[in-house]
């Protein structure tokens, strides 16, 4: 699985899966904390997409796959995000008659 978006949440501090204190919106920065972990879900981008701020992000239940996660500049006052992720398609092969 894998989940990517402008998420709008950058009081939350990923090294330590908690919300930093003075938050304007705990609650919704918490409830993203415990989706993440109730599915099992790991954050891969770390690098800021707006001022200081990790806005975009990258979830996966496979973080083994990603190779990179960068922030590159784009038209909005917002950087993009661009991640590499080894995902080869799984074939079913039917048996010849």
């Amino acid at each position: 699985i894998i989940i990517a978006g402008d998420f709008n949440c950058p009081n939350i501090n990923w090294d330590t899966m908690s919300v930093n204190k003075g938050a304007a919106d705990q609650e919704v920065q918490k409830d993203l904390l415990d989706f993440a972990v109730e599915h099992g879900l790991t954050q891969v981008h770390h690098q800021p997409t707006r001022d200081n701020n990790i806005l975009h992000l990258v979830f996966t239940t496979n973080p083994s796959l990603v190779k990179t996660s960068s922030s590159i500049p784009s038209i909005s006052d917002h950087l993009m995000i661009v991640t590499d992720i080894d995902i080869i398609p799984h074939y079913i092969r039917k048996k010849p008659r």
